[in-house]
């Protein structure tokens, strides 16, 4: 009677130490997981981020009056990107990433940033863009819809991590406000 508590007992043990570790398997699964998907979401924000302020601190560059095209929820511009004398329209807007850009099992209605210049395909960003807000300021600061009135404009993008399972860094946002030197 004794031997069949003592086996009882070693199997109940034994069943307790697996169910602890494979939780911990799961647990160490997920936490590294989460955490590559935020260093990617992180990466994909610094490189839009970079984009963006090397095409905004040339806005007007070599450029005819008015350098500033449309200022609503897109934002198209001239400018002379790579001080060549060649001035292209340059614009950004929010889109719908096409199927194509998408995995077969991604049925969500994802949206990128789409990056226009004249004369180039378009480019668009397949990085879960949940935002991207451009607001446009006269010389005293105030906001304006007057393209010939713009001097400064600001850019808000918002990443959201698709993968997420927890709250934790659920997006992350990049601003910066550019002010029009030519």
């Amino acid at each position: 009677m004794d031997t069949i508590i003592e086996i009882t007992l070693q199997a109940l043990i034994v069943g307790l130490i697996t169910l602890a570790i494979l939780g911990f398997v799961g647990n160490l699964h997920q936490s590294t997981y989460e955490k590559t998907s935020s260093v990617i979401l992180e990466t994909n924000l610094v490189t839009i981020a970079s984009v963006i302020e090397n095409d905004l601190n040339k806005i007007g560059y070599n450029a005819p009056k008015p350098a500033i095209l449309r200022a609503d929820s897109v934002f198209s511009f001239l400018a002379d990107l790579q001080n060549t004398g060649v001035v292209k329209t340059v614009q950004y807007s929010k889109t719908i990433i096409p199927a194509g850009y998408r995995t077969p099992s991604d049925t969500t209605q994802d949206f990128g940033i789409s990056r226009t210049v004249s004369g180039e395909p378009s480019i668009i960003s397949d990085m879960h863009l949940s935002k991207l807000n451009f607001a446009y300021f006269d010389s005293t600061g105030l906001p304006t819809s007057s393209l010939a009135a713009i001097r400064s404009v600001n850019v808000m993008v918002e990443l959201t991590n698709p993968g997420k399972t927890t709250t934790t860094a659920p997006s992350l946002f990049w601003t910066k406000t550019f002010y029009i030197q030519n």
